[in-house]
């Protein structure tokens, strides 16, 4: 009796023991499953985020004359290339006939740093001139900062532009900038650009960090 007994208690033991361990183990495929789910969220949030910051919402779009604080590559004391905040301001945007006599003006004084000329009619120039005020407590080099930053051409809904002309490429060429500056001081940019004559409206970014930048819209 003692032993059919000490059998029952094994077999309980036994099945105790089996349960515990399924439990566990639908517990561990519970947990899994759940740790699977919130990378494949955490992965999709980081996708949407990266989506989102290449993206420029219409809220943002700034117009000729205004102001901004970005961030620009500037040169420290210990000659390292560090992100500043520095204000810019879209102060003109050139295009078309008048355009074009400024380049041509600036072609003629300058015959070793030529601006291309336009390759066809389809074309035209575009200059754009901003302005660059360097923080009151920035440390530069004795050298002191360049007024310009990068630019980018992009369509309205932030991408960038592009034509079927498979002989024409967008380009830009600072032809105009302030050297030297310092803590404080204002230097102007005059940027030139070629692009089709039918694009009527466009964004153009002035960047040097793509996470820190500002997006005009030029109509």
């Amino acid at each position: 009796m003692k032993h059919k007994i000490g059998l029952v208690c094994l077999s309980i033991m036994v099945v105790a023991l089996a349960v515990g361990c399924s439990s566990n183990k639908n517990s561990s495929i519970r947990a899994n499953a759940s740790t699977n789910e919130s990378s494949r969220e955490s992965r999709s949030e980081e996708k949407s985020r990266r989506k989102d910051e290449n993206e420029v919402s219409s809220d943002e779009f700034l117009s000729v004359g205004e102001s901004v604080i970005v961030s620009k590559n500037i040169t420290d004391t210990n000659n390292k290339i560090t992100q500043e905040k520095v204000t810019i301001t879209l102060d003109n945007i050139i295009r078309g006939t008048l355009a074009k006599n400024e380049v041509d003006e600036y072609n003629s004084t300058n015959p070793t740093s030529k601006i291309p000329q336009l390759i066809n009619d389809s074309l035209e120039y575009v200059i754009i001139e901003y302005t660059t005020t360097l923080a009151d407590d920035l440390k530069v080099t004795k050298q002191g900062q360049a007024s310009h930053v990068g630019i980018q051409v992009c369509n309205l809904d932030g991408s960038i532009l592009h034509t079927s002309d498979t002989n024409y490429i967008i380009r830009s060429m600072n032809f105009e900038k302030n050297e030297g500056l310092q803590a404080s001081d204002s230097g102007v940019t005059r940027t030139v650009i070629t692009i089709p004559k039918n694009i009527s409206e466009f964004i153009v970014r002035i960047v040097d960090n793509p996470s820190d930048m500002c997006s005009y819209i030029i109509k």
